[in-house]
């Protein structure tokens, strides 16, 4: 999926940028997971999350609260 570099560790950072540039195979590999990845982010797919998340927001406020009844 990715390499996860600690903040401002300049030799984890290094370490992992000549790991790509000495494996070519691994490069291609990553580059082609994180295309498939976002080809999973379409407008569709934020289009039905949004509306999802707009049912549940609306079905929160319709509830009606614990402290009545």
């Amino acid at each position: 999926d990715g390499f996860v570099i600690p903040i401002r560790d300049v030799e984890a950072l290094q370490e992992r940028l000549t790991m790509l540039y000495e494996n070519p195979d691994l490069r291609r590999q990553m580059g082609q997971a994180a295309r498939n990845r976002a080809q999973e982010f379409t407008w569709e797919m934020y289009g039905d999350c949004l509306v999802k998340e707009y049912h549940h927001l609306l079905d929160t406020t319709r509830s009606p609260s614990r402290t009545e009844g």
